[in-house]
């Protein structure tokens, strides 16, 4: 056999050996043993879904030159990090892209978090936490509390029975069917909400601030424009909005009684009039600087 050959044969078996590195990766854990669970990824995706019987964490294609697993149970709590393996951070590599795919019972509390990839959880019943830095948030059927911060990654609620707080800087948020209220906050990303029940917290300073709701609502923006809807005005309480350029946009059911204040330097105040409470009802007191209020009644 010349050289040449050889050494085509030897590189040939090198390259079948790391392939053979790439393989898929279950551990499961059994579910009277965890109560909650704190996942993390770099650049991998993490998906949770609920089902009965052991707490499950499956990754495909898990490559162990490039990934590393590192799972642990103490105190009911069970931590499940995928990050590059030690060897590719010393070589400065961080292309780690597996994901990871978690079942466990709907009641397990959870922490998920990931750099830039994406994060969906469906129908957990308990406290969810979910961080990113770009990646995607996406949560639907919550039945406990929900908490949120991602930097520029969007967000997508369909779903929350206890409360909602989002926080970003410029990723878009969109809450739907969220009772128990919600707590928005950004900087550039718009803000879409539909179905809230509760009260409506949210501040932007260039973001849209926009949706339906049945609730007393606390918004600021400086230059977002703000238009909510209102299918059955609330009974009483305070509607408060305040903005210094951005428009604002408001729609009643006709006849809802409301004490309105109007607070402009330049902005003018046009559509529908509506009748007053008498102080003892609903109160909106909006203020600007010259953003323009609309009233519409429907």
């Amino acid at each position: 056999m010349n050289k040449s050959v050889f050494i085509l044969l030897a590189f040939a078996c090198c390259a079948v050996s790391v392939r053979a590195e790439v393989t898929n990766v279950s551990r499961e854990f059994p579910a009277k043993d965890v109560e909650s669970m704190v996942i993390s990824a770099v650049s991998g995706d993490v998906d949770f879904k609920p089902a009965d019987g052991p707490v499950r964490i499956y990754v495909a294609r898990f490559d162990s030159e490039k990934c590393s697993l590192e799972t642990v149970v103490s105190s009911g709590q069970l931590t499940a990090t995928l990050r590059p393996a030690e060897r590719a951070r010393k070589n400065g590599e961080d292309d780690c892209s597996a994901g990871m795919a978690v079942s466990a019972p709907a009641a397990v509390k959870l922490d998920i978090s990931a750099v830039s990839g994406n994060v969906s959880a469906n129908s957990a019943r308990q406290e969810m936490k979910i961080g990113t830095v770009s990646g995607s948030i996406t949560v639907i059927s919550a039945g406990g509390p929900v908490g949120i911060a991602t930097v520029s990654g969007p967000v997508s609620v369909r779903g929350a029975a206890q409360g909602l707080a989002v926080n970003t800087a410029s990723g878009g948020i969109e809450a739907e069917n969220v009772a128990g209220g919600a707590k928005l906050s950004t900087v550039s990303g718009n803000m879409r909400v539909s179905g809230l029940a509760g009260q409506l917290k949210a501040e932007t300073v260039s973001g849209n601030v926009s949706g339906s709701l049945y609730g007393t609502a606390d918004v600021n923006t400086d230059s977002g424009a703000i238009n909510l809807h209102w299918p059955k005005a609330p009974p009483s309480g305070e509607i408060s909005l305040s903005t210094i350029n951005g428009d604002v946009g408001l729609f009643f059911p006709a006849g809802t009684k409301m004490d309105l204040s109007f607070l402009s330097r330049k902005g003018m105040r046009t559509g529908a009039r509506f009748p007053s409470a008498g102080g003892k009802g609903l109160r909106v007191n909006i203020t600007s600087m010259s953003g323009d209020l609309e009233m519409s009644a429907q």
